[in-house]
């Protein structure tokens, strides 16, 4: 380029090809600032000596429209592509590729200002007349499928994503094959999308896919394998396959050991997750070893009294209920909650952990630990902290049962249901067991049947209801059925069914790579803070967990989506 302009002169068309060919090396390599910079000079002296309509011209214009979008700047996008667009328009007409490609540039600068309206608008048209003048199968009209499906992703609009993304990853991975980069971010993106749909299976499959494809070509150790990794270790975990979730958390585990050391964040993030997998899959002793070594690490580095120690502390507590520790369990919970009272701590976790202490002690099965009344008093004051959480009336609808203040429970819980329609059946069995103590055994017996039917079809094997429904049952003075194994509702039956269809496939692809995912997040705050009882053989979801997952069930997250450099998978 140098050559050339002090031969020729800047002026010269070879010259501006030249600078252009640079400027689009800038861009490849994501500095964009020099590419800005270089776009900008180029296309200033291609207007003066070449006219604003010469396909050089517009050419450096598209090219610094990108350029500002991967700067973070779609408003100076926005008002490069409409001049750019009257021209294609005027020049070329409304089906020439050039025109299209110009309205997917204004488009991507609109939804990236959040004008969600029009960049739909402008984007269905590109896709419209994308598939009769290029055909469905174009990389163009894939491109802007992608980008209205990404853009529905971020509104939550998510089974409309979906239907595109299965679209476009149909034909990339005919057109393409499953391993090219294109494919492999649809795979991924379809994947997200089938999580926050709350469709575990279809996304265990696509995860597991696209781990397969990453461990082939790029190693086990790559960080998109083990952010892959991750990503299907959560959906086991939903899914409540803990032993597969397990076994990738420790394969997760010592590469993050090996790569990162055992006291790095996100190694030790990977250990407390694992920590719960082994937790829900009975393995109490790993569990405890697991959060033993974090406390110990987190106290020495961060402090006994810093957040992420006592949310490793109230997972312990967890642990210690589930090898029927009572005693200990309530121990370690009064310190936690002592701790953020003396550090003044406020906020969900430290709230959660006062709701954990007072299910605890509602209704252990421990007489020793046991103080219905102090867990009136302390859920009182955590409904009165967080008075719009489902979970925490219930907590409170439970303690008041067990201390006899049974008008007060039934308000409580109704409460709890109001706030949390999709919860579990514990509300149902508590509220069967109120009404049946005020002699309303017709309502009593309405919301047990309701509780067993919730029951059977989410939890069958949930320690806690078992305990629950036992009470209840007794109480009600209902005749126990024995469950029928080839009832597909039953516990055994489910299990029969899944052991005899359990199939191990799966995919998926790039994206902004998460470090911690949100259904990672949910997993911790669960176990940390919703604490219920097991027996020592037993293991289940946590109040807080059910209340977590209904919760996201009828609001689907979104995701979190940085546009500051924008994904190359908006450019044309």
């Amino acid at each position: 380029m140098e050559t050339r302009r002090r031969v020729f002169g800047a002026e010269d068309r070879d010259t501006l090809g030249s600078m252009g060919n640079l400027a689009n090396v800038f861009f490849r390599q994501n500095r964009y600032d020099e590419a800005a910079k270089l776009y900008m000079e180029s296309l200033e002296i291609a207007r003066r000596v070449l006219g604003q309509e010469d396909t050089v011209t517009l050419t450096f214009m598209h090219g610094l429209a990108n350029a500002y979008l991967a700067q973070g700047h779609p408003e100076k996008t926005e008002q490069l592509a409409t001049e750019l667009l009257g021209i294609h328009r005027r020049t070329l007409g409304d089906k020439h590729p050039r025109t299209l490609r110009s309205m997917h540039q204004f488009a991507v600068s609109l939804y990236l200002q959040k004008k969600y309206t029009e960049a739909e608008e402008v984007l269905r048209e590109v896709i419209a007349r994308s598939r009769l003048a290029l055909g469905p199968e174009h990389r163009d009209t894939l491109l802007s499928m992608f980008t209205l499906a990404d853009m529905y992703k971020l509104q939550a609009r998510l089974d409309a994503a979906e239907k595109l993304w299965s679209e476009v990853l149909t034909v990339r991975q005919r057109t393409l094959g499953d391993e090219h980069p294109q494919t492999i971010s649809v795979l991924r993106n379809l994947a997200v999308t089938y999580k926050l749909l709350r469709r575990y299976d279809d996304a265990a499959r696509l995860y597991g896919h696209l781990l397969e494809i990453r461990r082939r070509l790029l190693g086990p150790e790559n960080p998109e394998t083990l952010t892959t990794m991750q990503s299907l270790a959560t959906v086991y975990l939903r899914l409540r396959r803990f032993e597969d979730c397990a076994k990738l958390y420790s394969e997760l585990l010592a590469a993050r050991r090996r790569t990162l050391g055992r006291e790095h964040p996100d190694t030790l993030k990977v250990a407390l997750l694992l920590a719960i997998a082994c937790e829900r899959h009975g393995d109490f002793d790993q569990a405890e070893e697991l959060l033993d070594e974090i406390v110990a690490i987190r106290q020495r580095l961060l402090g006994s009294t810093h957040l992420e120690t006592l949310v490793s502390r109230s997972l312990l507590a967890v642990i210690y209920s589930g090898q029927a520790r009572y005693e200990q369990a309530e121990t370690t919970y009064r310190e936690v909650v002592q701790a953020t009272e003396d550090e003044q701590l406020v906020g969900a976790y430290p709230t959660a952990f006062r709701n954990a202490l007072a299910l605890l002690l509602a209704s252990c099965p421990d007489a020793r630990v046991r103080n219905p009344a102090e867990a009136a008093t302390l859920a009182t004051q955590v409904v009165k902290s967080m008075p719009d959480k489902g979970s925490y009336w219930k907590t409170l609808g439970v303690a008041r049962y067990y201390n006899g203040q049974w008008e007060t429970a039934i308000e409580a819980l109704d409460k709890s249901i109001e706030l949390d329609a999709a919860g579990n059946a514990t509300s149902g069995f508590i509220l069967a067991m109120v009404h049946w103590q005020l002699k309303h055994q017709d309502v009593a017996r309405d919301w047990y049947d309701k509780a067993v039917v919730r029951m059977d079809e989410n939890d069958p094997d949930d320690a806690d209801l078992q305990r629950f429904r036992a009470e209840a049952t007794e109480l009600l003075e209902i005749e126990a059925a024995l469950p029928d194994e080839n009832d597909p509702r039953s516990a055994k039956s489910k299990a029969k069914s899944k052991a005899e269809t359990s199939t191990d496939t799966d995919d998926s692809s790039p994206e902004p790579a998460p470090t911690t995912s949100q259904t990672d997040t949910e997993a911790i705050g669960d176990r940390a803070t919703g604490f219920r009882f097991v027996t020592p053989t037993a293991f289940h979801p946590t109040a807080q967990g059910q209340r977590s997952r209904a919760a996201a069930e009828r609001h689907p997250g979104l995701p979190t989506t940085q546009h500051a450099n924008t994904p190359k998978g908006f450019y044309i």
